[in-house]
């Protein structure tokens, strides 16, 4: 009996352990467990998507579509990245709810899911709408949630239910997360001159003859003057050089009054010409670039061997003239319209001046001192001198040279 009644107490008692568990469970959690779509449909329409809208920390960032092309709006337009903007909605489309948190808004903040504020532990709140400005999607993105499988915290904006979802989206508000750094590229081998003028310093060139030397020379060195190196020019033509902006504006909205600070002119060997200008904006580094055509530089023949004629010089045969339009053009459209701000490190080869480039020439050795003409080491005679002056002896004797002995 006492068996029976020991069985039924543990039975009763779980029971009520269960019963108690159930009555404590967010009852959201029954439909976390499934790990749900956060977007159910955002899947299928994550190419009507024409516009994302962020918010976070008091900034906005703003990437629309603009015909078949990605942009970033609140960076005047300039272009986007595809692949950015693809990993970010296909992030968004793959979260999945795995279990419900809090519904009261007091609790948001510990998690990071209440609304954006200017504060540097801001929530990020995401929309994304279709062409007709109608959203898609919504979401604030909170804290994230550190373990073997990646999870962060999130709510829809117009509901009290936030979440615990699997998958990561990873998106920051700095524009150049956005935008391709590496906005020109001209290999210093297709260099043949570069032309440095700056109101303050004399004119700088740099070439080269012809495009198999090694080293770029400095024209019209001032005397007593000589380059550090015989490469020391070489960085000069290497300015454009997979050049990166740190931040990108519309040309119109930065001040390129004269004087400024440098015009750089590089010519290549096809006759393809870029023009840089340089300014400063409140301490900042800014260029604006162009590009033209020009004449192709006449390549200079190598001196010729031992009893050779001389080679004549000759333009150099790189793109057609059609090539060369279409690069010029393609150039223009991609940079023209846009100034950028460039680290001082990849500034300094554009505006290098010739003094930097130069060391005085070594002062000339004094010659050696000079010895008579006349004069031979050798030829001395060191025979002892002879002398008719009687000796000190000869003098007390009376012997004397012409004198008498006397008697005493």
């Amino acid at each position: 009996m006492k068996q029976k009644t020991l069985i039924l107490l543990t039975l009763i008692t779980a029971v009520v352990v269960i019963a108690a568990v159930v009555m404590m469970k967010d009852p959201s959690a029954d439909a976390g467990e499934q790990s749900t779509a956060f977007f159910p449909n955002l899947e299928e329409r994550v190419n009507d998507v024409a516009r994302i809208e962020i918010n976070s920390a008091g900034t906005d960032v703003v990437i629309a579509k603009q015909g078949g092309d990605w942009v970033l709006e609140t960076t005047g337009n300039y272009p986007a990245k595809f692949e950015v903007v693809k990993r970010v909605l296909i992030g968004l489309s793959e979260l999945d709810r795995s279990e419900g948190k809090t519904s009261n808004p007091k609790l948001y903040s510990r998690l990071g899911v209440d609304a954006p504020s200017a504060g540097p532990q801001s929530s990020t709140e995401i929309e994304l709408l279709d062409a007709s400005g109608t959203r898609i999607a919504a979401v604030i993105l909170g804290n994230i949630k550190e373990g073997q499988v990646p999870q962060l915290y999130a709510r829809q904006p117009d509901e009290a239910q936030a979440w615990l979802v699997n998958g990561r989206v990873n998106i920051q508000m700095d524009p150049g997360f956005w935008i391709e750094k590496q906005f020109a590229n001209l290999p210093q081998d297709r260099v043949a001159s570069v032309v440095i003028e700056r109101s303050d310093e004399p004119l700088l060139r740099v070439y080269k003859d012809r495009p198999s030397e090694a080293n770029f020379r400095i024209a019209d060195v001032p005397a007593g003057r000589e380059p550090i190196s015989e490469s020391i020019a070489n960085p000069v033509a290497s300015g454009l050089n997979y050049l990166a902006l740190e931040e990108v504006r519309p040309a119109t909205e930065i001040a390129f009054a004269e004087p400024l600070v440098a015009k750089t002119t590089y010519r290549t060997w096809e006759g393809f010409v870029v023009r840089v200008e340089t300014t400063r904006v409140q301490g900042e580094n800014w260029i604006r670039l162009r590009a033209e055509a020009g004449e192709r530089p006449t390549i200079l023949p190598e001196p010729p061997a031992e009893g050779e004629e001389p080679a004549e010089p000759e333009p150099y045969q790189g793109l057609s003239a059609e090539e060369l339009a279409a690069e010029i053009a393609g150039f223009n459209e991609a940079l023209g319209p846009w100034a950028y701000r460039i680290a001082p490190y990849k500034l300094s080869s554009i505006e290098k001046r010739m003094e930097e480039l130069l060391r005085d020439l070594p002062a000339p050795e004094p010659p050696p001192a000079e010895t008579p003409a006349d004069f031979d080491a050798f030829s001395i005679d060191d025979t002892p001198a002879t002398t008719d002056q009687p000796t000190f002896g000869e003098i007390m004797s009376g012997e004397s040279e012409g004198e008498e002995p006397s008697d005493g």
